[in-house]
């Protein structure tokens, strides 16, 4: 068939042995190098046509929604990679309940509790916020801007340790549905630099 491009072994097996079994079949894969066209999928469904003792071919192709399929699912092991090794806890919560939903390694290093302990979890029950209130009030302000930002926001760990954070979150749509995501970087250390040297300059200024 067509200078023999059409002599693709996966259907010839169909042809010759599935069908005479099963009398019809749907949605069989097959992919194959065409000349002039190149490398294309294909779904087949077929049925004899007995009166006409021939087969009734129906194809789909199939190519370019194979290709996304493949860079959606390589962007989301790029994301699951990145989201793993990150050195800023990040959160992803669900705009309708304020829940955690995922949180990654980091942030359970942070805040001193297990993944599984954050997941349901709203973040003033992790010391994120105040209090059910203030947590209230930053995702109207959240669902309003689609942004928010604290430079400086408190944060209590698992065990009472005490971190300065900075805070963003953004809500964004993922495939039609709203998430939340929350970064959230440590600058403890930042502070405290911060604040020794504010102090060694007074000294300074206090000695002349």
């Amino acid at each position: 068939m067509s200078n023999g491009q059409w002599n693709i072994p996966g259907l010839r097996t169909l042809l010759e042995k599935v069908l005479p079994r099963k009398r019809c079949f749907k949605d069989f894969e097959v992919t194959h190098e065409f000349k002039g066209v190149g490398r294309r999928t294909m779904l087949l469904s077929g049925r004899p046509v007995d009166h006409l003792q021939k087969i009734l071919l129906f194809i789909e192709d199939i190519t370019e929604r194979r290709e996304t399929q493949a860079a959606i699912r390589t962007s989301e092991i790029r994301y699951r990679r990145l989201f793993e090794a990150a050195r800023d806890g990040i959160l992803i919560l669900d705009p309708t309940t304020r829940k955690i939903t995922d949180a990654n390694p980091f942030m359970s290093e942070l805040l001193g509790y297990p993944r599984r302990e954050l997941l349901g979890k709203e973040l003033w029950e992790i010391g994120l916020l105040k209090d059910e209130r203030a947590s209230q009030a930053a995702f109207r302000e959240l669902r309003k801007n689609h942004f928010i930002r604290y430079e400086d926001l408190p944060l209590q760990t698992k065990k009472g340790q005490r971190h300065e954070v900075e805070f963003v979150s953004n809500l964004y749509d993922e495939d039609g549905r709203k998430v939340i995501q929350c970064n959230i970087r440590d600058i403890t250390e930042r502070k405290r630099t911060e604040v020794a040297l504010s102090a060694s300059e007074e000294r300074f200024r206090a000695l002349f």
